[in-house]
């Protein structure tokens, strides 16, 4: 539809963002693996290379499912998005605690965060905290170490 004012609300108030079609791309393969006929026994979720926080709205829609996560944020924020119609656009994202606030959805199950430094930060810590388990979030400084986590 031809329109000169260029808004978000226009376009996602009826169309999914790129963003939250990544994340149905990535509940579909949870989804396909839970249920594969060779019987898994357990899924692990490891977003990377700027997949992080697909992975980690994914994961936490997925529930008990996904056993542990190792999201790599690379220090991403939403509210540094400079425009609508970069492709990490998620609608509300900074309303509602940002990307620390879509971690703390993941609690009380298993995270190992990287890209964020040495501390978890204070939103999802919290939450992992109200929730008990404060003990299951953590953070590692590189993939090597996300995945030893793993083991």
């Amino acid at each position: 539809m031809a329109n000169p004012r260029q808004v978000a609300a226009y376009t996602y108030a009826y169309n999914h963002t790129l963003f939250a079609q990544r994340v149905h791309d990535v509940m579909t393969l949870i989804a396909f693996v839970n249920h594969d006929e060779h019987g898994t026994k357990e899924i692990h979720l490891i977003g990377t290379g700027g997949a992080g926080p697909v992975a980690a709205a994914a994961r936490f829609q997925s529930g008990k499912v996904v056993s542990k996560a190792v999201i790599d944020t690379a220090g991403f924020r939403f509210v540094e998005l400079k425009s609508w119609k970069d492709p990490q656009f998620l609608p509300g994202a900074v309303r509602y605690g940002d990307l620390p606030g879509l971690l703390a959805l993941n609690a009380p199950e298993q995270l190992c965060l990287l890209g964020e430094g040495e501390t978890v930060p204070e939103l999802t810590a919290r939450i992992y905290k109200i929730r008990g388990k404060a003990d299951s979030v953590i953070t590692r400084s590189g993939l090597a170490e996300g995945l030893k986590w793993l083991e």
